[in-house]
């Protein structure tokens, strides 16, 4: 509110403090600077998706051309496709690391300045940065990486599609919310797959689609016997990350349903 500005602000998260330390504040005490924020924010994550959209899929198409060129017999020279795709994935990864740290960094500085920010959202950036570094870890020539590679890029994919219709949707619906006062000026609209207030519902069928692949991709992975410790490391994330973002999106959904009879009645 008005007095936002006078108030003590918050001590940072654990998150900021690791990065930042206790010392820096970043706050802000005046309200058309904590907006700028959320609209920096919110732009940088719209600018993301189209490179969230874009690896996955550019990888996917490459790869299935490496693997006929390893089946028509290539010649593996130092610069070929057989050998630069490796190097590609690891620059994926690394750019999936760094885009996960800041959607974090960013939101924990949200919260900071007032947003109510679901805590499952950025927990699932905490474990998506795990799973990124297990990845950057493997062989990534080894059947372990290929294997849980392939299937977590067609995921990204299509995730990053229906991220794309999220961000547009949820960005107005979230505008009409705050002009009704049914949220802070500072809330932000979600753009993954929690599920969130004012959800499209022509979204949940797909959200509850890509949370059952992600579950059954992840225990794929993990029930898979491999020597590397890190393909079951990161199946077992993916399937936490699945569970959590199915149940946020069952919350969102009975919350919104339980509204919707409450207005009803008051109507009536």
């Amino acid at each position: 509110g008005a007095l936002d500005g006078y108030l003590k602000p918050p001590r940072n998260g654990k998150f900021l403090s690791l990065l930042m330390g206790n010392a820096v504040d970043v706050t802000s005490q005046r309200q058309e600077n904590r907006l700028r924020i959320k609209e920096e924010y919110y732009s940088f994550r719209d600018r993301s998706t189209f490179t969230y959209v874009a690896w996955p899929t550019a990888l996917l198409y490459l790869n299935r051309e490496r693997q006929k060129g390893l089946e028509a017999g290539a010649a593996n020279t130092w610069f070929s496709l057989v050998t630069v795709f490796p190097v590609l994935v690891q620059f994926y990864w690394c750019w999936m690391l760094y885009f996960y740290a800041a959607l974090a960094l960013r939101e924990n500085v949200l919260r900071c300045n007032g947003s109510r920010i679901r805590r499952w959202w950025i927990n699932h950036h905490y474990y998506s940065m795990g799973m990124c570094l297990v990845v950057l870890t493997m062989d990534v020539q080894s059947n372990a990486c290929l294997n849980y590679m392939s299937r977590f890029l067609v995921f990204t994919a299509l995730q990053g599609v229906v991220m794309l219709t999220q961000n547009r949707y949820q960005r107005f619906r979230m505008y009409t919310r705050v002009a009704m006062g049914k949220a802070s000026p500072m809330d932000v609209a979600g753009g993954e797959m929690g599920g969130n207030a004012g959800q499209l519902k022509l979204l949940y069928p797909l959200l509850f689609g890509l949370q059952i692949m992600q579950v059954y991709f992840g225990a794929s992975v993990l029930v898979s016997f491999f020597r590397e410790w890190q393909a079951p490391a990161a199946g077992a994330l993916f399937v936490v990350m699945g569970v959590g973002n199915f149940r946020a999106t069952c919350q969102t959904y009975f919350t919104k349903r339980k509204f919707a009879k409450e207005s009803s009645r008051s109507k009536a």
